[in-house]
């Protein structure tokens, strides 16, 4: 039996202290944001399911836009077990990229993929591949230069 981790936004109203959740139809885990924009309605990057009626690994990234419900999607090849993307800001204000890694697991390689967040169907605009595989657990964050 394979999670079934839905997206949710949970609203906290400061001033009544009342508190709901919202579920959304979408099937993801790890999620994350562009954390310049904390405090507004962003879209939310994480991993998630090629085949939404029967998940198996994880094999595709989903951008959900909380405001709409709209989706985005890349599916990865067969085979490929991808790990939560990292949001790295772009240099204008409205760009950025997801980094993150995968498993080919039926040629045992390891690579890194990236994506533009906002052409997800679009594909990597590049990946690396190692001649081996790594352990699974990519975990990270991009911080200024000093």
């Amino acid at each position: 039996e394979f999670s079934r981790a839905f997206l949710a936004t949970l609203r906290i109203n400061p001033k009544s202290g009342k508190a709901c959740v919202e579920r959304t139809d979408a099937l993801m885990e790890f999620p994350g944001i562009d954390s310049r924009f904390v405090n507004v309605s962003t879209p939310v990057f994480g991993v998630g399911h090629r085949d939404v009626s029967h998940p198996t690994v994880s094999d595709a990234i989903i951008c959900v836009d909380p405001e709409s419900g709209k989706q985005q999607r890349f599916a990865f090849p067969d085979h490929h077990m991808v790990e939560e993307p990292l949001f790295v800001a772009g240099e204008r204000g409205d760009n950025g990229w997801l980094i993150g890694t995968y498993l080919n697991y039926e040629t045992a390689r390891s690579g890194v993929y990236i994506l533009d967040a906002k052409h997800l169907a679009d594909g990597p605009v590049a990946t690396a591949e190692m001649e081996r595989s790594l352990p699974l657990g990519f975990h990270g964050c991009f911080v200024g230069a000093a």
